[in-house]
Parts: structure tokens; C-alpha cells; sequence
């Protein structure tokens, strides 16, 4: 079974903020299995309609508190049913290259090897834009 860490999980709640419904379907949905598809409909959706985290989320996407609460929706479901794992492992892995996270006034180095399993790196170096 694949191990879906934290970071795993951040990169999917902040794709989810960030494209919204509509542009996750378009671009990763229709790209999974359909065991995968109806068990991630199964973890953000009840009676056919977004669960109340997913709302809020959609409707505050930079809100951290509404990030963490999908974070923890996920994170139950997995202890509940062990191979919904599986789902958002294959989920994550069909996530567009190219997410860009930006971090700016920061005193932390990097002195490894930065690995994008695949993808692109946009890197600059220090604090400017």
C-alpha cells in the first residue's frame, strides 16, 4: 500500500483550493480510475452535492483553517477505509506538473538534491520576484 504523507496531502488540498472543482475534473478526474474516481467522490461529496469542507474551501481557498479541515476529511477517510490511500496516491500522481509554490523572505537553505519526480522546477535564487 502506498504511504500518503502530509506533504502528499497538502499538494492535493492546495491543487483542489487552487483549480477549484471544475478545472480538477477537467484536468485529473477524468484521467483516473473509475474505482479511484468513486471513491474520492465518495470522501468530498454526500447526496450527490460537495460536502461542507469542499464548499468552504472553494469559496476561501487561502483560508488555512478551511485547507486543514479537507486535510483532516482526508485523513479520516484513509483510517476508515484503508484503500481510499490508494485513490488519492493515484489522484496525486496525476496532478499537473507545474505547481508553483512561491517562498520569498526566508532564511532556509536548501544544501540537497531537489527531486520533482518528473516535473519541472522553477528555481530562483534569493528573495527577488
Amino acid at each position: 500500500m502506498a504511504i500518503l504523507t502530509t506533504s502528499i496531502i497538502t499538494v492535493i488540498v492546495t491543487f483542489l483550493a487552487k483549480e477549484g472543482a471544475t478545472k480538477v475534473y477537467e484536468t485529473v478526474i477524468e484521467t483516473l480510475s473509475i474505482e479511484a474516481i468513486n471513491k474520492i467522490k465518495n470522501v468530498f461529496t454526500k447526496d450527490g452535492k460537495p460536502k461542507e469542507v469542499i464548499s468552504e474551501l472553494q469559496e476561501k481557498p487561502d483560508s488555512v483553517a478551511r485547507q486543514n479541515a479537507v486535510k483532516a476529511l482526508i485523513e479520516k477517510s484513509i483510517e476508515d477505509d484503508p484503500e481510499i490511500e490508494n485513490a488519492f496516491m493515484e489522484f496525486f500522481q496525476k496532478i499537473p506538473n507545474g505547481i508553483t509554490t512561491n517562498i520569498s523572505h526566508s532564511k532556509n537553505v536548501n544544501t540537497g538534491d531537489i527531486n520533482s519526480a518528473g516535473g519541472d522546477i522553477d528555481l530562483r535564487i534569493g528573495d527577488g520576484i
